[in-house]
C-alpha cells in the first residue's frame, strides 16, 4: 500500500460518521460475515480452493468497503481479532466442500499481524478450534512487505511455515521484489497483481510483467496466480502465459453460503462437460 494511499484512507476514516470509525470485537460479531471466492486449477479444471474476504454491512451506512474497515482494524488493534473471526466463519463453509482434505483456504493477513507475538499461537489455537490444518491455509501478504524489511520479515515467514501453514506473496508486480527473495521464502504460491491481469489482453507491458512473474515461480517452483479474471480473453491468455490458478469474477465472485451452493452445483455440471 502506498503513502499517499495510507494517507488518504487515514483522511477517509477521520472523517467518517461516529459509528463506522469505532470497531469493537462486539461489532465483528454483530455486522460482519465472510464471503468466499473460489479458485480453479486451470491444468484441471478443479477447485483449488477460496479465498476467504470479509464483509461489513453497517444498519445505518450501508456497504463499508474492506479498504477502509481494514485500516480502522489496525488502526484500534483490532486486525487479529478480525482475521479470527473470518477464518472461525469460514471453517464450516471451507469444509463442506473440502471432503477429500485436498482444497486450500486463502486469507489476506496484514503485516502487522506477523510482527505481533502470540499471533502464531492464536492462529494454531483458531485452527485447532476450527477443525482446521495449517497446511490447508494459505496465508497471503502483500509484496510491499519484502521490500521494507526482508531479512526481518522472512524470519517471521519461516515461524509460520514451520507450524505448518503455507504462505503466498499478494500483489506481485507492483514492487521490488527480487527472484533471489522470493526463493529464499520458500513460498507456496505468488499472485499477480490484479492490475497485471485486468489489463494485460490489451497492454504488452502488463502482458511482459506477467510473463515475467510466471519465469520467477517457475524458476522457485511455486504456483503463480491470476487474480481479476473477468472474461475469457483473459482467462484464455492467463492459460497460455502458464498460469496454475485463476480467480475472478468470470469464475465466480465472492459468495455468502447460498449463493456458493447454487455456484458449486452449476460448476459440477460444467465438470461433466469437460
Amino acid at each position: 500500500m502506498s503513502k499517499a494511499f495510507k494517507q488518504e484512507l487515514e483522511m477517509n476514516v477521520l472523517s467518517m460518521p461516529q459509528p463506522i470509525s469505532r470497531l469493537s470485537e462486539h461489532l465483528l460479531h454483530e455486522q460482519f460475515s465472510v464471503a468466499l471466492q473460489p479458485r480453479v486449477n486451470v491444468h484441471t479444471q478443479l477447485l483449488h480452493g477460496f479465498e476467504v474476504f470479509a464483509r461489513w454491512q453497517h444498519p445505518q451506512r450501508g456497504y463499508i468497503a474492506p479498504a477502509q474497515f481494514i485500516h480502522i482494524a489496525e488502526s484500534q488493534e483490532l486486525i487479529d481479532q478480525l482475521t479470527f473471526f473470518v477464518i472461525e466463519q469460514a471453517a464450516p463453509i471451507f469444509k463442506q466442500y473440502n471432503q477429500n482434505h485436498a482444497l486450500k483456504l486463502s486469507i489476506n493477513i496484514s503485516p502487522l499481524s506477523f510482527y505481533h507475538p502470540d499471533f502464531l499461537d492464536e492462529l494454531l489455537r483458531i485452527c485447532e478450534q476450527s477443525g482446521l490444518k495449517p497446511k490447508q491455509l494459505i496465508l497471503d501478504f502483500p509484496e510491499s512487505v519484502v521490500t521494507d524489511d526482508f531479512q526481518t520479515f522472512s524470519l517471521l515467514l519461516d515461524q509460520f511455515r514451520e507450524a505448518g501453514f503455507l504462505v503466498a506473496l499478494d500483489d506481485f508486480g507492483t514492487s521490488d521484489a527480487t527472484a533471489l527473495n522470493i526463493d529464499r521464502m520458500h513460498l507456496h504460491e505468488l499472485k499477480l497483481d490484479y492490475t497485471i491481469t485486468k489489463n494485460m489482453v490489451k497492454d504488452k507491458e502488463s502482458r511482459f510483467l506477467a510473463q515475467s512473474a510466471i519465469t520467477v515461480a517457475r524458476h522457485s517452483n511455486v504456483l503463480i496466480t491470476a487474480e481479476c479474471i473477468e472474461d475469457q480473453d483473459t482467462l484464455d491468455l492467463a492459460t497460455r502465459l502458464g498460469v496454475d490458478i485463476v480467480q475472478g469474477y468470470f469464475i465466480g465472485k465472492p459468495m455468502f453460503k447460498e449463493e456458493l451452493a447454487n455456484w458449486w452445483q452449476a460448476y459440477q455440471k460444467t465438470l461433466c462437460n469437460y
